[in-house]
């Protein structure tokens, strides 16, 4: 993330009102540059959360940049500021072979969506859409502050090659929405009502379908044996 900091033409020039505050400036000068800086990012906050959700598939096509982008409004940035905690996204296949490979997770947060799916057999090439794709965020502690990120791919029922998902990025949105309402109402209840909720919806834990979710008309069931998530007993119960 780059954060622009203010620049003084005329920083080299000394004059015998420097050591007092300039009303013009807009701060005065026992405001430290640490407390500028966070002034930019609070306004790139409140520029970020004036675009719809709808409209960034039009500037921001890759989902992994929606899904760092999202996670750092919404989650990282406001918990550095308010709490100085920081938490940080990886794919669960990051952390493969890594020195975090043991790493202690808290808790694990499921989530649907609907993505599509084309088969990377070139000789199937079998495209379709699901209700049923799967997410999950493993979470650790504040004090550990890692996330794993693992979307659920599903096997092509031409030639049961293994698809990933493609997901919308309004789907992204909508997801790490939930995510940070999720993390705050565990870790951080204070956070919870900087969550804007769609339509006034209470949260409820109780219901298992986002009524947010985009929508569609599935043309054929959820069939399990494909579903990589039902396999792992991580879907729809």
């Amino acid at each position: 993330h780059i954060f622009l900091e203010s620049c003084n033409d005329n920083e080299n020039q000394l004059s015998i009102k420097s050591c007092g505050p300039n009303p013009d400036e807009g701060f005065s000068e026992c405001e430290t540059q640490d407390e500028i800086k966070v002034s930019f990012i609070k306004n790139d906050l409140k520029l970020a959360r004036s675009i719809a959700d709808s409209t960034k598939q039009s500037f921001c096509p890759d989902t992994r940049v929606a899904f760092h982008g999202e996670f750092a409004r919404r989650i990282s940035i406001p918990l550095s500021l308010c709490h100085r905690v920081r938490y940080f996204l990886f794919a669960q296949e990051e952390l493969v072979n890594s020195s975090y490979i043991n790493l202690i997770f808290d808790c694990v947060k499921l989530d649907n969506a609907k993505a599509q799916f084309q088969c990377p057999n070139i000789r199937c090439r079998h495209a379709w859409t699901s209700m049923r794709s799967r997410i999950s965020f493993s979470v650790s502690s504040p004090k550990i502050g890692f996330i794993a990120l693992e979307i659920f791919g599903q096997n092509c029922q031409h030639c049961n090659a293994h698809t990933q998902a493609l997901w919308y990025i309004d789907e992204v949105c909508r997801v790490m929405k939930n995510l940070a309402l999720f993390i705050f109402e565990r870790y951080f209840p204070d956070m919870v009502n900087t969550i804007e909720l769609e339509n006034n919806i209470t949260p409820s834990r109780a219901s298992r379908h986002d009524p947010t979710q985009r929508k569609g008309r599935m043309l054929a069931p959820h069939i399990k044996k494909h579903c990589e998530a039902c396999r792992r007993g991580l879907c729809f119960v």
